[in-house]
């Protein structure tokens, strides 16, 4: 992700943005995708750094062993403590405070049927199911 890094370098010296605007990233809950962030080269340009403990596991990352295709929350104490220790290897205590780790609750319709019924009822055209 250097090209990351990249970006919020140039967007930080930017004269008319740079210093008048937040900038933040929102960093992946799992080991498998944060590892391609470097959370060492964004902090030097992020306001801050958003950590998706809030996030949800599902068929999409059935290829993944240690996950599987159940769907389940990530904002369980434990997980959130084992996905953000990388970052304390790489970060310093003062960059981990602009680490923001979110925990508040979402409500996520998982049954298509319950979906497909809602789509109609509000008479939307299209919908995207994942799944």
């Amino acid at each position: 992700m250097k090209n990351l890094v990249s970006l919020l370098r140039e967007m930080r010296a930017e004269p008319s943005f740079g210093q008048s605007f937040g900038i933040s990233v929102t960093l992946a809950p799992d080991i498998y995708y944060l590892q391609h962030f470097d959370a060492k080269g964004l902090i030097k340009y992020a306001t801050f750094l958003g950590f998706m403990s809030y996030d949800l596991h599902g068929t999409w990352d059935g290829a993944l062993a240690n996950v599987g295709k159940k769907v389940y929350g990530q904002a369980d104490g434990h997980d959130i403590e084992r996905d953000l220790m990388p970052m304390w290897f790489d970060l310093s205590p003062t960059d981990m405070q602009k680490v923001n780790v979110g925990n508040f609750v979402i409500s996520i319709v998982i049954d298509a049927s319950v979906l497909k019924q809602l789509v109609r009822s509000l008479k939307l055209r299209s919908w995207v199911y994942i799944g």
